[in-house]
């Protein structure tokens, strides 16, 4: 009926005795591995307990004896490393490791590059820029799939690493010259505003004035009067005529002396960019008539704004900035 031996009691030689595998096991006592996935009936009885009716025990795309025999893996679990990706999709599909739940060690779980942040589970660092994708996303806020992520010109590893500057923003010492321009154009120290400690910043002296940011020797003069303005008004206040009764003194003394008066407005959550250059050069022109009507030659003076564009220090989108 059953095909055995009567004189063997495991015709098969599965390490199951005939009668356990048709009344117990229901599987075949004449073929050791009966679900064909590599692993004998005995094996998946006693040592794996994985089923010997089923070639894929857990379900999850690989073979019980794929698991067993070549990847490690484990037959009775679809996600051995339990990163969210199956076994299977690991072997076959995103050729990461099923027994490990970051593949290249980056800081970053093999699930979340996939879905989320867009890098490679294969590669510590996607982008190539020095900095592994998790130091990245966790510590230093950069993009792991953009090498330069402020666009500055130097790669988010070089500036961490090899310059100290902040690699999410261009202008770490707001200068108005980018980190990059700052090191590979103009030489110029990109954590200290004026490098040349003449008194005027480095983006002012090549923009504005022409003049060489690494040598004080040609630095015009600048004088931060930080005339304060309430809020959305070009209004002097009597508290800064004082001020610049000063710069008109000084300008009356010097016939030939020339100035160039800039206003700004800082930057809130609702601020917009083309009122704001409006209004700073209102500021401006209001400073320009003052020393106008102190007698101050109006072909020596020029006024200019730059509305939220300049700002000395990192931008509070609540409080707004300097």
């Amino acid at each position: 009926k059953n095909g055995t031996d009567p004189l063997k009691s495991d015709l098969d030689g599965d390490g199951l005795i005939d009668g356990d595998e048709i009344n117990k096991y229901k599987t075949d006592p004449r073929n050791k591995d009966t679900d064909g996935d590599g692993v004998n009936d005995g094996e998946e009885v006693f040592k794996t307990k994985t089923n010997p009716l089923s070639a894929d025990t857990d379900d999850d795309g690989l073979t019980d004896g794929e698991e067993t025999n070549t990847y490690k893996t484990n037959p009775l679990l679809k996600d051995t490393d339990g990163d969210g990706i199956s076994d299977c999709d690991e072997v076959k599909k995103y050729k990461t490791n099923p027994l490990k739940a970051d593949t290249d060690s980056d800081g970053v779980s093999d699930i979340d590059e996939i879905q989320n942040t867009g890098t490679d589970p294969l590669k510590a660092d996607t982008d190539g820029d020095g900095l592994n994708d998790g130091e990245e996303i966790n510590k230093y806020k950069t993009s792991p799939v953009v090498a330069d992520t402020d666009n500055d010109g130097l790669n988010d590893g070089d500036e961490v690493k090899k310059h100290k500057t902040d690699p999410i923003n261009p202008d770490t010492d707001y200068d108005f010259l980018s980190d990059g321009a700052e090191i590979i154009d103009y030489k110029t120290d990109p954590l200290i505003a004026d490098t040349d400690k003449g008194g005027v910043r480095d983006g002012h002296e090549v923009i504005y004035d022409k003049t060489n940011p690494a040598d004080n020797a040609d630095d015009v003069l600048m004088f931060e009067l930080n005339i304060n303005f309430d809020t959305d008004t070009a209004v002097i206040k009597p508290e800064f005529f004082a001020i610049i009764d000063k710069v008109a003194t000084a300008m009356l003394e010097n016939p030939e002396a020339k100035a160039t008066i800039e206003g700004h407005a800082d930057k809130r959550a609702t601020s917009d960019r083309a009122h704001n250059d409006a209004l700073s050069t209102n500021r401006a022109k209001a400073i320009f008539e003052y020393l106008v009507a102190k007698g101050v030659p109006a072909e020596n003076l020029r006024y200019v704004g730059y509305g939220f564009r300049h700002p000395k220090v990192e931008n509070d989108p609540v409080e707004g900035s300097v």
